[in-house]
């Protein structure tokens, strides 16, 4: 069911609707006499790179998941343990696990390890759905002062759902702050209450920014934008799904 999720999402991703309208575009102009057709078809693609690739849809979407939580500048004293969920990482085993981080692994730790120097004496607790994820976060932790005793790590939850019911078990009704990106704060905040877990959101990497001037790139598309786009469409879809199926 996780790889059937991942590959649906993939599929729906707005980058790979805009590859779909183009080949389906390609094949109608020269393999067939719809060539009207072929044209709408090519046009919806190009309109649909167009706005995401400057924002117009994307962007808006995008904010409203992100600044739904406030970011946490002082962690609450009483708090004893910190989680962080996991991002993604690279499999690479040419790499020492401290160099397979993305960009959203990397936000996420640097900001859980902020909190941690606020609380001494605290727990950090990182997630991975996989060995490498789990083994690249607590490695990232361990080299920005964490001690290994403080930093409990979970590399066999494969994702939020299943993460949120071991912080469940493991911290037997104590609150935890939890850390992610802040487009998936809201759909990881809702699976951490329905499995009973009291989580303060502390949002990290933020993919959405807002300008007081004008810029150049702005008159430009941008990978950023499309980048954003697709991660907002995720956790739409990821939000809806959770809805229909009760988990959320």
């Amino acid at each position: 069911m996780l790889l059937v999720k991942k590959i649906a999402g993939e599929l729906l991703s707005p980058l790979s609707l805009i590859l779909v309208l183009l080949a389906v575009a390609l094949v109608l102009l020269w393999f067939t006499r719809r060539q009207r057709l072929g044209k709408l078809v090519a046009t919806a693609g190009f309109v649909l790179f167009v706005v995401l690739a400057y924002g117009w849809l994307g962007g808006p979407a995008l904010r409203a998941l992100e600044r739904a939580y406030v970011p946490m500048v002082a962690p609450p004293p009483s708090i004893h343990w910190i989680v962080i969920l996991g991002g993604s990482a690279w499999s690479d085993p040419d790499l020492p696990p401290l160099w397979r981080a993305t960009e959203p692994t990397l936000a996420r730790a640097v900001e859980g390890v902020r909190l941690y120097r606020r609380l001494p004496g605290a727990k950090l607790v990182v997630t991975g759905g996989t060995a490498f994820e789990a083994e690249t976060m607590a490695a990232l932790a361990a080299e920005l002062g964490v001690p290994r005793e403080a930093i409990v790590t979970d590399a066999a939850s494969p994702d939020t759902e299943s993460q949120a019911r071991m912080v469940r078990d493991l911290l037997k009704g104590e609150p935890c702050i939890l850390v992610t990106s802040a487009v998936h704060m809201r759909r990881s905040l809702a699976f951490f209450r329905k499995a009973g877990v009291l989580a303060l959101p502390a949002p990290a990497d933020y993919l959405s920014h807002s300008h007081r001037t004008l810029s150049p790139s702005d008159f430009f598309p941008s990978p950023g934008r499309i980048r954003g786009a697709d991660a907002a469409v995720h956790e739409y879809l990821g939000l809806a799904w959770g809805w229909l199926t009760g988990r959320i």
